[in-house]
Formats: C-alpha cells, sequence, structure tokens
C-alpha cells in the first residue's frame, strides 16, 4: 500500500455542540421530522443529506423499544451526507437512531453506529458516535434544540476544500442547525408560492 493511500484512509473524529430555537415548530413536530428520514429528515436537511432511508429495525432496538413505553420509535438508518461538490468524496453511514421522552416537554433523538453492535453486514466508510439532539418545548410554538454530532471518518484528500473540511466546519453541528434554518424559513417564504406567468412565445419589445 502506498504513503498516499495510507495517509487518504487515516480516520479522525470530529465532535462538535450548537443549540438554536427553531421557530413555528413545536417539540413533538420536530422529533416527527428526525424520525420520519426518508419524507421528512431527508428532505429537512436537504443538501446536506444526500440521500436517506429506513431499514429493518434490528432485534435489540424492538426489545428496547418493548421494555421502555417511552421510545418513540427504533430505526435503522442509511444515509448518504455529501457537500454540493464532487470533488469531496461523498460518506456514508449506517446507524441505529431512536426517540425518548425524557421528561415532560423534553425529547432525545440518539444515534449510534451499527458497528456497535457488532453487525457485519453494515454498508459505510464512516462511523456516527454516539450523537444525537435534545429537544425541549420552547413557549406553545417554538422549539430549542441542542445537536450534538460526533463522527468518525476518513481523512480527506488534498483538495481545494481540504482546509474547510479538516477543520470540521463543513459537517458540524452548526451547519446541520443552519441548513435545517435555512430550509423551513425557505417553506414559510412567500417567495416559494408565488406563481410567475410564463408567456407561450417570445415578446417583443420596441426601444424608443
Amino acid at each position: 500500500m502506498s504513503s498516499e493511500l495510507h495517509l487518504f484512509l487515516e480516520k479522525k473524529i470530529e465532535f462538535s455542540v450548537a443549540s438554536a430555537v427553531i421557530p413555528d415548530i413545536p417539540a413533538p413536530e420536530m422529533v416527527t421530522i428526525m424520525m420520519h428520514v426518508k419524507n421528512k429528515w431527508s428532505k429537512s436537511m436537504f443538501p446536506l443529506v444526500k440521500h436517506g432511508e429506513v431499514y429493518r429495525v434490528v432485534e435489540c432496538l424492538q426489545n428496547l423499544s418493548k421494555t421502555d413505553a417511552s421510545i418513540r420509535g427504533a430505526i435503522q438508518v442509511y444515509a448518504e451526507i455529501q457537500l454540493p461538490t464532487t470533488l469531496v468524496p461523498t460518506r456514508y453511514f449506517e446507524f441505529l437512531r431512536y426517540g425518548k421522552e425524557i421528561m415532560d416537554g423534553v425529547h432525545i433523538i440518539v444515534d449510534v453506529t451499527r458497528h456497535c453492535f457488532g453487525d457485519p453486514y453494515a454498508r459505510y466508510n464512516s462511523e456516527k458516535r454516539p450523537s444525537g439532539v435534545i429537544i425541549r418545548e420552547y413557549g406553545r410554538k417554538d422549539c430549542e434544540i441542542i445537536w450534538i454530532e460526533s463522527v468518525e471518518v476518513e481523512e480527506t484528500r488534498e483538495t481545494m476544500y481540504s482546509s474547510i473540511i479538516n477543520s470540521n466546519l463543513a459537517y458540524n453541528a452548526d451547519r446541520w442547525i443552519s441548513t435545517l434554518l435555512w430550509k423551513l424559513k425557505r417553506d414559510r417564504s412567500s417567495f416559494a408560492d408565488l406563481k410567475i406567468d410564463v408567456h407561450p412565445r417570445p415578446v417583443l419589445f420596441s426601444w424608443l
């Protein structure tokens, strides 16, 4: 193995924490966004999440949800995380996610790699270390979240984006929250409902 390839395969740990108030999203709705991976989470996190889907729930999580009534769902997630450029490799994750109400009005979403459960068939080049989101009610219509992001990933090859990736700015907790806020703001924008008339043929303009 060449030294260049060896350097590329070295692993590093990225860890970050950020918090924010999410307007017009009550805590239960935020939990729903996080747990509905394909139809809500992946769309709310676009373009950071290139693709997301749910597989069958492994037996350990099924047993966990049966023994604890406060657990709201237990799912197995496959996700592709990508910056909007082909110069940065896609990060592939397979992890387990479950939601739990730890006290009245306070929920947690927990992510952990399948590797922790000794799954030899998991398909990924990146691993989710224990991560998640703490969600609590903030007034009647809003919620406050604390985003904890912890992953183990391969070092990036030298490109024009290397300094950004290696500085942990590209995929840190702040970026996840800002992506969510941008998508929510866009969905609520009046521009999203704006209808623009399209002329069936070119319009000729006369200049004075």
